[in-house]
């Protein structure tokens, strides 16, 4: 539309017409057609006027012409002898014919331009008009003197008469010369004749400028029909439809803004919904428990003063998720949430805090045989199997409960601190095995007190390099000489003298420093073996260092192996059998090659005691497994044992995968493993972990006391 009215709005923008004011465009069409039409009346008007003063400037010639007839005639009048034409009569037809004859010159003079519309000239009109004035005015001042002769004398003497006589043939000469007559005449007909034509052209030239005058008009008309009202009416038209389109879309924008503002008030109120809510389950988040806290610290009146707080923490959800998938864990949450929701009276509150975390305010089961009670009802609803997609999903829950007293309205309670205690009762229960509730006591408390004292000595201890290597040598079964050895962490605590891994390990992974632990190891050991090597007969070639599942699966572990420079086939590196070597299978494998390429042997530790240990063999292709203490120690007492572990030991064959038992507490132990064709030994039987200066004295022995002359008395003693 835009581009089809261009033209027109700019012909309508120099026509003065606006499309934005076309008020002016109006009135200047208005005043330019009464300005085109004025100019042409007044012309036209203008042209009638001259043809008017024409015609009558030939009616006074035509008067003038008759005067000079009639003085013509006067000249052989009978009258003018008699005297009975006064000198008055004369002197008014003269004064008339004067005037007259002035008047029609001034005329004629003026209006010389239509001398081409005629086809005459009037300057020789003129000529000749001033001729004959001449003649007749010379012609009356004889007749007046006639005439007034007459009048004084009523007798004429002899004299007189014939004196009046010559004038009187003078004159009549004058008169009656067939010249001047034939002038006189000729000259009225020209004038008779111009006056008709003038008649004519003026009745002709008034009919044509009416008909120019009215033709200009209607194409003047035409003309501001066309380029100013045709285009502004077009314009208007579209500005009206656009403006028509334009109230249209604004209805249509002003309803859909309606619709927009409900809109945004539903986001809002959604939004203000999803701020407070879980997006999964629907329940409370973190932010919308410490409101609730708070609202219930000030409203004491309308609740208990004793609020019993409930922290949950689901058992084997993360097995869930790793091994059906995301899908059945979301499943699984949302069900669980279902049957918390189930299980609360109507003033209780729950919380979504985390993952697989959730949090239970109650004012209802308040006091510790309440709360035991409704704790009890959730484990056991909690522990029920949920199915997703026809499968199971065995879930449980442990939780940790604590009761708290709202001494105040004032009371300032943050959701971190409220949560310790539950907190620290959850991890109890799971400490213990999960699927299980705890009840916040002072016991603990300490004990909590105590994880966060060796979590503070751990770190420090990292910085003081406090961990250091004890070794466990390993003894061939046949002949009980030293192999080689294993290196156990162990802690040089500064007071508490040297700690075993079972007193910070834990701890110390869970904080995520497993692989600087194991770097110390290596260093340390490498140094060890550089002193035991400086002794030429040093049996000890290698040292076994236990490698926790953080630095086997770090995908960096290698880079950092190589930067430690250490000499081929100086470390091996144990493989707990609690790694799963199915699920975590490709970083570890690709790092266990890389670890064989460098020229370090590999060993499964603990073999029996993990997952699938024939995977094990398969995948990480070891050059020693060790059998677990467990299956060692009955083997004395129980034949089964005995065949179990002969079983593994066959197992091992095929691999090509020498055999080490761990546990070794007596000589009878050890002769039962030589027997049915155990590799090394390892255990207090031969020697507890050692220090690294006690090694070399541990050699010293190892050369007299378990020398091949003396083994058969050893076995005998046992």
């Amino acid at each position: 539309m835009a581009k089809r009215y261009r033209f027109v709005r700019r012909l309508l923008a120099h026509s003065g017409a606006n499309p934005k004011n076309l008020w002016k465009g109006y009135i200047f069409g208005l005043i330019l057609l009464v300005g085109i039409s004025s100019i042409t009346f007044v012309t036209t008007r203008y042209n009638i006027f001259l043809f008017d003063k024409y015609a009558k400037a030939s009616i006074v010639a035509s008067q003038q012409s008759s005067i000079s007839h009639a003085i013509t005639h006067l000249s052989y009048s009978p009258e003018v002898f008699s005297g009975a034409i006064s000198p008055s009569f004369v002197v008014r037809a003269l004064s008339d014919y004067e005037q007259n004859h002035d008047e029609m010159i001034k005329l004629l003079q003026e209006y010389s331009p239509l001398e081409r519309v005629f086809s005459t000239g009037i300057q020789s009109q003129i000529d000749e008009a001033n001729s004959l004035k001449k003649h007749l005015l010379d012609y009356g001042k004889n007749l007046l003197a006639l005439a007034i002769s007459n009048k004084h004398e009523n007798q004429l003497d002899k004299a007189n008469i014939v004196s009046q006589k010559s004038v009187v043939s003078q004159t009549a000469k004058f008169t009656q010369s067939p010249d001047v007559g034939a002038r006189l005449n000729a000259r009225h007909d020209r004038l008779e004749t111009i006056l008709k034509v003038a008649e004519k052209h003026r009745a002709d030239y008034a009919h044509s400028i009416n008909n120019w005058f009215y033709s200009i008009a209607m194409v003047l008309l035409l003309m501001e029909a066309i380029f100013i009202f045709w285009p502004a009416h077009l314009v208007s038209s579209y500005y009206y439809l656009r403006s028509a389109k334009q109230k249209q879309k604004m209805r249509a924008l002003v309803k859909n803004l309606s619709t927009q503002n409900q809109k945004i008030r539903i986001a809002y109120e959604q939004i203000g919904h999803d701020a407070l809510h879980d997006a999964l389950t629907g329940l409370a988040n973190r932010r919308y428990l410490k409101e609730e806290l708070q609202r219930r610290v000030g409203s004491q009146k309308d609740y208990s003063s004793e609020l019993a707080i409930l922290h949950i923490d689901l058992d084997r959800f993360k097995q869930v998720n790793d091994t059906m998938g995301h899908k059945a864990g979301d499943h699984v949450l949302e069900r669980i949430a279902d049957k918390i929701r189930s299980c609360l009276a109507p003033t209780d509150f729950v919380a979504r805090i985390g993952g697989d975390e959730f949090v239970i305010l109650s004012s209802e089961a308040v006091g510790k045989e309440k709360l035991s009670a409704f704790s009890k009802t959730l484990v056991d609803s909690l522990s029920q199997p949920i199915l997703f997609e026809g499968q199971r999903c065995d879930v449980s829950a442990s939780i940790g409960a604590d009761l708290v007293y709202l001494s105040s309205p004032t009371m300032e309670l943050d959701v971190s601190d409220i949560l310790v205690n539950a907190d620290m009762a959850l991890y109890q229960a799971k400490q213990l095995g999960g699927c299980r509730f705890e009840l916040f006591t002072d016991k603990i408390f300490s004990s909590h007190q105590h994880k966060i004292s060796l979590r503070e000595e751990i770190a420090s201890a990292i910085n003081r390099r406090e961990f250091i290597p004890y070794y466990q040598l390993q003894f061939d079964a046949q002949s009980r000489e030293i192999i080689s050895a294993e290196a156990l962490v162990r802690w040089r605590h500064p007071t508490r003298g040297v700690l075993p891994p079972a007193d910070f390990l834990e701890e110390a992974i869970d904080m995520g420093f497993g692989e600087q632990i194991d770097k110390m190891m290596m260093q340390a050991a490498l140094s060890d073996l550089s002193m035991w090597k400086i002794d030429k007969n040093c049996p000890v070639k290698s040292v076994a260092i236990n490698l926790n599942v953080s630095s086997i699966g770090n995908p960096n572990f290698i880079s950092s192996i190589k930067k430690l420079k250490i000499p081929r086939g100086s470390l091996s590196f144990e493989i707990t059998e609690t790694v799963d070597i199915n699920r975590d299978s490709t970083q570890i494998i690709e790092n266990v090659e890389a670890l064989k390429e460098l020229g370090f042997d590999i060993e499964i530790d603990d073999f029996g005691t993990g997952h699938a240990s024939i995977l094990s063999l398969q995948y990480l292709k070891p050059k020693r497994l060790k059998i677990d203490r467990e299956f060692i120690f009955p083997i004395v007492e129980s034949e089964d044992q005995r065949n179990l572990v002969k079983s593994i030991i066959q197992l091992s064959r095929p691999f090509k995968v020498a055999v080490v038992a761990e546990g070794v507490e007596s000589l009878k132990h050890a002769d039962i493993l030589a027997d049915i064709g155990c590799d090394l030994l390892q255990g207090f039987a031969f020697c507890k972990p050692i220090p690294a200066f006690g090694v070399i004295a541990m050699l010293s022995k190892n050369r007299t006391e378990f020398s091949s002359g003396n083994r058969k008395a050893s076995r005998r003693r046992a």
